[in-house]
């Protein structure tokens, strides 16, 4: 079982490239230190070119420049989410936790089947068990010999890019915790039962040292 401080070292993981600047997101603006720029993505993330579903969850992408020559504390914990104009904020969750849920939920116990069995829950089965011999030397339980393989370079022409799983895109999205002065882009995720359709105000906050500051995401007119 992955332990919860397990899963929080998962945070530290790649990131996105951040764009060239932060007016290149649809919401941008200034807040202490640095420019933001952040897009709302509702329960989906763009990764190496695949789209992932993420239940359960709000994605928002936002990108970070600080101001030059003054290095920025990078937190996804200082960030949060504002619903409809609601008093209090959602907090960002940990992207392991995010990742665990997702890998969790697409767990399954499915029945076994065997030829000539029953039942049972622990995966699928096909085929028959092995035969015993009917005396010693019995030919019919001999191993039958090895099939025919491709040569390895034939093999490696026909071998398809391995795809990565939703868990592990939002990971690899996700916001990298650091100091930097260098702009810096990934996604937060905050976990919510608000339909998609009954939201008509997000604000992203941005919560520091006693010091709280909010740039507008989406407002249905």
């Amino acid at each position: 079982m992955t332990s919860a401080a397990g899963l929080l070292l998962l945070a530290g993981v790649a990131g996105l490239d951040p764009r060239t600047k932060a007016e290149d997101y649809p919401s941008h603006g200034a807040m202490t230190g640095m420019a933001v720029g952040a897009e709302y993505l509702v329960h989906s993330l763009m990764h190496q070119g695949v789209s992932h579903f993420v239940p359960g969850y709000l994605v928002v992408e936002v990108g970070l420049y600080p101001v030059r020559g003054r290095p920025v504390a990078v937190n996804s914990g200082h960030f949060l989410l504002r619903v409809n104009g609601r008093k209090y904020a959602i907090l960002s969750q940990p992207p392991g936790f995010v990742a665990a849920s997702l890998k969790h939920g697409d767990w399954t116990r499915r029945p076994t089947f065997q030829a000539g069995g029953g039942l049972g829950d622990a995966g699928v089965i096909l085929g028959r068990p092995p035969r015993t011999p009917r005396f010693p030397g019995d030919p019919t339980t001999r191993p039958l010999p090895p099939q025919p393989r491709a040569p390895a370079e034939e093999h490696q022409r026909l071998e398809k890019p391995e795809r990565v799983s939703a868990d592990e895109a939002v990971n690899d999205a996700a916001l990298k915790e650091e100091t930097t002065d260098g702009a810096v882009a990934g996604t937060l995720y905050f976990a919510t039962d608000e339909k998609a359709g009954k939201i008509r105000k997000l604000e992203l906050v941005y919560r520091r040292e006693n010091r709280e500051e909010t740039l507008l995401l989406f407002e249905r007119k």
